[in-house]
């Protein structure tokens, strides 16, 4: 009996059993419990748990001594097909994804469920060849044709599987980025930008799990189950530990962003007369409507309160205040100003930082960051580099050196 593998196997199937009960039981957030992120966080659990099985399941053989690889023909790639739609489910909802991603995730796993019930009939109906429904009856239905082609199939629908929820979480991913740089600003679109670096830990766990199932080499496979145990880990306590930012990115469940597929445009109402309760996702119909927009949004940016420095200003905060919708500023500032709301609101707050830097010289830089909207002064660096080229007390040296 190899010692190693029963203690790396029970560590395995132990921590991932904490994680679930953690995940299921421990509340990480001062906050009201929402349901929307607690069925996230029982996705991950229930992964978790298929994990432990797994490890359960691999513990029994090597106490019986049986061989391990018995469980390759049609436990391992369900198990793993399982967890594969598991955690994507749980990725999409962080995402704040639409519902036609969910069913395409659907339609992936329904023909894998199909194959592993051809399977499982297959051996129960051919049981009496072999020597009943044992282990050892399994370890020959295996070996036969039946078994070979159902689980060959299973195989390239796990890899299909795959191929598919990762394009989805890429091209998602990308689409949630879009959408919370037009329609947040500032901190919030850092906070939410956390939230995409779980595509990173998700790729990184299933390339690892696969990698070790493909190579089924025993010495490597500790280590393997080590490095995929602690990416799993970090899975957990970023998701555990992302309620704050989930919720404060509620509001892209609703907001839809213009596209070229987009239906025919409808007549805009003057903008004094726009009701909230009558605006619909529309972009604007004539030249002269987006005109009328842009000059609104350029006398908007000139006001003397200066409505751009407020800490967490929102695309439907501008909105509403120009009397149009959501989806008409982002698509006035996506086409008429080559900008998305963040970028918009970051260059306006740089050019305010700019005419501070020239005229207050008994401010210091970071002092100036956070009357120009931004909440950390590396933020702000960075922001102003980005877009004037150089730092903010390089700017204030040159234009000092002009004077």
């Amino acid at each position: 009996m190899p010692f190693e593998e029963i203690i790396s196997y029970s560590v395995s199937g132990g921590i991932c059993f904490a994680m679930a009960v953690s995940l299921l039981a421990v509340k990480t957030s001062i906050l009201p419990v929402n349901p929307a992120y607690q069925r996230i966080k029982k996705y991950l659990a229930y992964s978790a748990l298929i994990d432990v099985l797994v490890d359960i399941a691999v513990l029994s053989l090597l106490v019986q001594g049986k061989d391990i690889f018995l469980l390759d023909a049609f436990f391992i790639p369900m198990a793993y097909s399982a967890q594969l739609y598991l955690m994507t489910k749980a990725i999409m909802g962080l995402l704040h994804t639409s519902g036609n991603a969910r069913l395409y995730q659907r339609l992936c796993f329904i023909p894998l469920a199909l194959v592993a019930l051809c399977h499982v009939v297959g051996f129960a109906v051919h049981a009496g060849e072999y020597t009943g429904l044992s282990l050892d009856g399994y370890a020959e239905y295996s070996s036969g044709t039946w078994a070979k082609v159902s689980s060959g199939i299973l195989y390239a629908l796990v890899l299909s599987e795959f191929s598919v929820c990762l394009f989805k979480l890429v091209t998602e991913t990308r689409m949630y980025l879009k959408k919370l740089n037009n329609f947040y600003s500032g901190t919030e679109v850092l906070n939410g930008k956390r939230i995409s670096y779980i595509s990173y830990c998700f790729l990184g766990y299933f390339l690892l799990a696969a990698v070790d199932f493909l190579l089924s080499n025993d010495s490597l496979d500790t280590f393997f189950m080590a490095i995929n145990t602690s990416v799993f880990i970090l899975f957990v306590i970023f998701i555990s530990n992302l309620q704050n930012v989930y919720l404060s990115t509620l509001q892209l469940d609703t907001f839809r962003m213009h596209t070229e597929g987009d239906a025919e445009p409808i007549e805009q109402k003057p903008l004094a007369e726009a009701d909230e309760k009558e605006k619909a996702p529309v972009h604007p119909e004539t030249d002269l409507a987006e005109a009328s927009i842009v000059c609104s949004v350029h006398r908007w940016e000139k006001r003397e309160d200066k409505p751009f420095l407020k800490d967490g200003v929102l695309l439907a905060d501008v909105a509403s205040e120009l009397g149009i919708t959501d989806m008409q500023l982002s698509f006035i500032l996506n086409h008429s100003l080559n900008v998305n709301f963040n970028t918009w609101i970051n260059n306006l707050r740089i050019e305010e930082s700019k005419r501070m830097l020239k005229d207050c010289p008994e401010r210091s830089v970071k002092e100036i960051a956070y009357s120009a909207g931004f909440p950390e002064l590396a933020t702000f660096s960075k922001v102003f580099k980005k877009v004037t080229g150089e730092s903010p007390s390089g700017y204030r040296k040159k234009v000092n050196s002009e004077e």
